[in-house]
């Protein structure tokens, strides 16, 4: 009989006993790609918090989009904070590599594989401000993010995020569990699940639309009032919304877009420095703003926030007047508050005409978002001709031009639209400044044949024409040396230095104004009353120094009814 010999299983180690959370041990002090550094390479510096570069291994599964296209192509299109010869070379050294073994350049990625990229990481900047906790139980944190800070890893941002901030502060083990996003630009009140249950109940609540969510925005001129006289000042728009480009993060007003719905009231208006001593805060108080001296407007305007970490530009983002010939659905005067019906005729919520193109100064309006697209607010005041003010995208003339996109929901300008976004950061500011003063100084546009019009007519243009020039004049004067520094400090951009361990293109610290944008969460409240928390109106929504206007924030009453409406 035959000898015959088996190799045994070898018998699985028995199932750990639970440990204490307080008895689990720490990270290993060397990890491998990808790495878990703690505690987290942070270090502070002129106000941001940096994190030190590091290596770091992404492994992503190839998605339907990438399905039998070469490897470069897909790095190439589908990444855009490198050039292409950086991936070239990635994929030939090993660093950028499929399913674990190195391949070519031309490798045709198919369905299932694993694409693993190894890179030496360099996080952006964000503000060293402080994530501050407005309550906190054993279930839920409530927290007030600053501005510019992600919620959570995202592209070029990994520990620089919210989640990660507060796992730093609490300890390795803690879990934050984000019960639902802000924008990385906007700032306010967020809530952080600290179990799976938590968080799972106040997403239902959330979906339940049982929650009232409430924002305050600082926009371009004067919002209308919604003067219909049937709903109390509300102003509604419900465009719906496509996102036009996944890479650039870019959001249009499209007919066949996702439904959105937000209502908006004004709540205050500030107008340009030299008009402010005849309409002070909401139009009805009389004092004196009027400037002094261009040099002490321009100390305020630089005054950096101790509560967002974002420029004080009570003054600079005053849009100027637009040279062009209005629009045939402009009005002539810069407080028109003529509105025009909605889709919907049996709604009692107007919808604004576009605004005269000589309107400016500010408004801080209330904002009640009633469905949850990505950039609903800012692509909603942008429709409406009413930007937030230092919006890099929504806000940008020398993306959308002089309208700034205002009632456009055509897709005709997309190419050219994509094309000049994804400049921004590259070549370009991603200002708004630099666009208000562009503005002033653009040329003007062939006027339409005046044959038509009456002699009348005709001396009430050249007068405002001459108005104009006075008040432009004025405002070359008061704008240029904040430009000028502006310029000086410029923004994140490519700075043409290269890191000395991977050869990577670096970019240069976003200014102050950069890191995030007007629009503030500012209260979430349970609609039946059992809950309600709110932070304190951000620094750049209160008055600027000599006006009058509000200083604390009232929670938005009524139109329950309309805010239970489903979108499917």
């Amino acid at each position: 009989m035959a000898l015959t010999t088996t190799t045994a299983e070898p018998t699985p180690d028995p199932i750990p006993k639970y440990v204490p959370k307080h008895e689990l041990p720490s990270p290993p002090p060397v990890v491998v790609t990808p790495c878990d550094p703690w505690p987290r390479p942070y270090y502070f510096d002129s106000g941001l918090r940096r994190v030190a570069p590091y290596h770091y291994t992404y492994n992503t599964n190839c998605k339907e989009r990438w399905r039998n296209r070469p490897l470069l192509d897909i790095f190439s299109s589908e990444f855009r904070d490198r050039p292409s010869t950086y991936y070239k070379n990635a994929i030939i050294n090993g660093d950028i590599v499929l399913n674990g073994q190195k391949c070519d350049p031309t490798t045709i990625v198919r369905n299932g594989d694993v694409v693993s990229h190894t890179l030496h990481r360099h996080e952006p900047p964000v503000t060293a401000l402080p994530i501050s906790v407005i309550h906190e139980d054993e279930d839920m944190i409530v927290i007030e993010k600053p501005a510019g800070v992600p919620v959570h890893p995202t592209g070029r941002y990994g520990y620089n995020s919210v989640t990660e901030i507060m796992r730093a502060e609490r300890g390795y083990h803690f879990r934050p569990l984000p019960c639902h996003r802000l924008d990385r630009l906007t700032s306010g009140v967020m809530f952080i699940g600290r179990n799976a249950r938590a968080a799972e109940d106040f997403g239902e609540k959330l979906r339940g639309r049982t929650v009232r969510k409430e924002y305050l925005a600082r926009v371009k001129g004067r919002f209308p009032d919604g003067d219909d006289g049937q709903a109390g000042g509300v102003v509604m728009c419900d465009q719906p919304i496509m996102q036009i480009s996944p890479i650039l993060g870019l959001n249009r007003a499209r007919p066949n877009g996702k439904k959105a719905k937000t209502l908006f009231k004004r709540l205050a208006y500030y107008p340009p420095p030299e008009r402010r001593n005849k309409e002070i805060g909401t139009g009805h108080v009389s004092g004196s703003a009027t400037p002094t001296s261009s040099n002490n407007n321009i100390e305020m305007n630089h005054n950096i926030n101790p509560q967002d970490g974002i420029q004080t530009t009570s003054n600079s983002d005053t849009s100027t007047p637009n040279s062009q010939t209005p629009s045939p659905h402009s009005s002539n005067t810069s407080t028109s508050t003529t509105t025009t019906t909605t889709t919907d005729s049996s709604s009692p919520y107007s919808t604004p005409a576009p605004p005269s193109p000589t309107s400016s100064g500010y408004s801080l309006v209330r904002c009640l978002p009633l469905t949850g697209r990505t950039h609903q607010l800012r692509v909603h005041l942008q429709y409406l001709g009413h930007p937030i003010t230092n919006d890099p995208i929504y806000s940008n003339r020398r993306v959308f031009g002089a309208d700034l996109a205002r009632h456009d929901s055509s897709p005709s300008h997309d190419a050219d639209i994509i094309s000049r976004l994804s400049r921004m950061g590259k070549d370009e500011l991603a200002s708004t400044y630099d666009d208000d003063v562009a503005e002033k100084s653009s040329s003007n546009s062939t006027t339409a044949d005046h044959s038509t019009q009456s002699s009348k007519q005709e001396k009430e243009q050249e007068k405002q024409e001459q108005e104009e020039e006075k008040r432009q004049k004025y405002l070359d004067a008061y704008y240029s040396e904040i430009v000028t520094d502006y310029k000086r400090r410029k923004g994140e951009k490519m700075t043409g230095e290269h890191c000395p361990v991977c050869n990577t293109e670096l970019y240069s610290d976003p200014s102050a104004a950069e890191l995030g944008i007007f629009l503030h969460a500012v209260a979430y409240s349970d609609l039946e009353g059992k809950w309600a928390y709110r932070s304190p109106m951000p620094a750049w929504a209160l008055p600027p120094e000599g006006c009058e206007g509000p200083r604390e924030y009232t929670l938005w009453e009524g139109d329950e009814g309309v805010e239970r409406e489903i979108f499917e």
